[in-house]
């Protein structure tokens, strides 16, 4: 198990303030989204079983959504719904993974890759392709670096698979990154999986999806989920955007796996893709919050104890420590201050001596938090 999951099951039975698991925690979903769906329990409509590929309502609409954001042409033979972006990528490994093929995995990065490749019984082959620099400034800068991934590529490899933006890392990969990244993959028949979970919140630069290339290719898959953007983290709707002659062969996948998909959720998603106003308030609040972390961050910096990249995108900034290991620092700050961070080493081990911090929290939350922080490492204005 991920130590993001234990570090906030720890944080929930000693009532601390949590910045571990990347959640958005202000209020929950809109109350809009929540009537609807008292509408659709008050008839029949999902009670029953479904698509094993979700509602072909939803499914339109999705393809509609990303196709006029993104200056595409996608239909609902492109997507796929699934227990969250995670179910999607399970389905994914099930259907195009066999033992011994081989995925890379850029880190620092989401765990959970790691994990489900392995549970496919393929080889996750980790390398430290986000690196960092030190900026004239002081502070951290993150990029990929797209030779390291070129020189872990063998005769084995299926998949390539991270996130953008990039979680823990707060940065955004650009345009020329992603064509060179798309035109290496297809040439090796290597599958190409971006996860864009975040892509609803951006506070600096522009974001550059992976979207537009599906369409044109065999190999190009993007993830997505209601769970970030509209805060439908434990509704569990997610979905694979894929080329189409992938949809029978994940249908086939799912019915194995899932049956269909959360119903009550599906429509719940619907409604909210209608209303796309409705993640306003949430994302006004996180900026909010992002604003105190780096506010209050700053006496920090100044006094050695942490550095770190001002995060564009997503809700979460990677500090990194003087530890080689933070994970003793993190439980300590858990037990003593009653505020978790997450380890880095859970994003891999070129971020063993980092924390991470997740600031999707309402601002007052946020703020007291950062409070104890500099409590507990004696930090003065």
């Amino acid at each position: 198990m991920p130590e993001i999951k234990k570090i906030e099951a720890l944080a929930q039975s000693l009532k601390a303030i949590s910045f571990a698991q990347a959640a958005v925690r202000v209020g929950g979903v809109n109350q809009d989204i929540k009537k609807y769906v008292q509408t659709i329990l008050d008839t029949d409509k999902a009670d029953y079983y479904q698509s094993v590929i979700g509602l072909l309502s939803l499914r339109e609409k999705i393809a509609e959504k990303l196709s006029l954001k993104h200056a595409t042409t996608l239909t609902a033979e492109n997507i796929i719904i699934s227990h969250g972006s995670v179910g999607a990528f399970a389905s994914l490994c099930a259907a195009l993974l066999e033992t011994g093929d081989e995925v890379i995995i850029p880190e620092p990065t989401y765990p959970t890759y790691k994990n489900t490749a392995t549970f496919f019984k393929a080889v996750p082959v980790k390398i430290p392709a986000f690196v960092s620099s030190v900026t004239s400034s002081g502070d951290l800068s993150w990029e990929l670096d797209i030779d390291q991934i070129k020189a872990a590529t063998t005769s084995k490899t299926k998949m390539l698979i991270f996130p953008n933006p990039v979680n823990p890392l707060g940065f955004l990969l650009s345009p020329a990154l992603l064509q060179e990244l798309v035109t290496w993959c297809e040439s090796r028949s290597i599958y190409l999986v971006v996860d864009e979970v975040y892509d609803d919140y951006i506070f600096e630069g522009v974001f550059n999806s992976i979207t537009p290339y599906v369409p044109s290719s065999k190999y190009v898959i993007r993830l997505g989920s209601f769970s970030k953007n509209f805060a439908m983290s434990g509704w569990r709707v997610g979905y694979a955007v894929v080329p189409t002659y992938l949809i029978p062969i994940l249908m086939a996948v799912q019915d194995v796996l899932l049956c269909c998909p959360n119903v009550p959720g599906q429509y719940a998603a619907l409604y909210a893709l209608d209303h796309h106003e409705s993640i306003a308030e949430s994302y006004a609040l996180v900026s909010k919050s992002r604003d105190i972390v780096l506010q209050m961050l700053e006496p920090f910096k100044k006094q050695g104890i942490f550095t770190y990249a001002q995060p564009a995108a997503g809700f979460c900034i990677f500090l990194k420590t003087d530890r080689k290991d933070a994970t003793d620092l993190a439980l300590d700050i858990l037990n003593t201050s009653l505020v978790a961070l997450v380890p880095g080493k859970d994003f891999g081990d070129n971020g063993s001596a980092y924390l991470r911090l997740c600031y999707a929290r309402f601002p007052e939350v946020t703020q007291e938090g950062m409070q104890r922080l500099a409590q507990y490492f004696k930090v003065t204005e």
